[in-house]
């Protein structure tokens, strides 16, 4: 899936536009919880447009996708030995 797929698919499935770092688990599919998203945050490298509401932390939900699609690498496979 290409990135642009995968923003807007994301920001389509979620029921708001804006995510809750607790709910951060969810939107992104179970790949990344909310200590880590806390941990991102704290090191400046997390999604932009973060914002409190009350003592929650809240991200609009276009540039959370935005962030899950930029943490995609992709995954070289070995060469398969030929045994034969």
């Amino acid at each position: 899936m290409d990135r642009e797929t995968l923003i807007k698919s994301l920001t389509e499935k979620w029921p708001s536009d804006i995510v809750p770092r607790t709910k951060f688990h969810e939107f992104s599919g179970g790949a990344f919880k909310p200590g880590t998203l806390a941990n991102k945050d704290s090191k400046g490298v997390g999604p932009k447009g973060r914002m409190l509401i009350g003592k929650g932390v809240y991200y609009p939900a276009s540039d959370a996708a935005a962030w899950v699609a930029d943490q995609l690498r992709p995954v070289e496979l070995p060469a398969t030995a030929d045994f034969g």
